[in-house]
């Protein structure tokens, strides 16, 4: 009994290893918000400006998104990148290649909000 545990487990870490290999380079990167749009968003890092297409399928993270989705959903909307993440916010960035429209913004997490006057 333990050989064969000992086996699948053996299996389950190469099978996930393989996968591992197998999916695209995830990459990250922090600054600041400069431009926001319905599928894009702009940030400038330290050493560069990353233009990244984002979908539904972008997850957004930070305080007060919850609270905003909510309030979009009772108004009978989605909520897309541009209602939660505006332009001078800092975010951390996790992206990746896409298969047609560049490097895709996987999940966008607000750091800092910008003061809004």
């Amino acid at each position: 009994m333990r050989t064969f545990i000992t086996c699948a487990l053996s299996i389950l870490v190469a099978a996930n290893a393989a996968l591992i290999a197998q999916s695209p380079a995830t990459q990250n990167a922090t600054g600041r918000v400069t431009a926001v749009a319905a599928d894009s968003i702009t940030i400038q890092t330290s050493t560069e400006t990353l233009t990244l297409f984002v979908d539904s399928s972008t997850k957004v993270i930070g305080k007060g998104v919850g609270t905003i989705t909510g309030r979009l959903k009772a108004e009978g909307r989605s909520a897309v990148v541009a209602d939660l993440v505006q332009q001078y916010d800092s975010v951390r960035v996790k992206y990746g290649p896409s298969a047609d429209k560049g490097p895709r913004a996987a999940e966008i997490r607000i750091v800092v909000k910008a003061v809004r006057k």
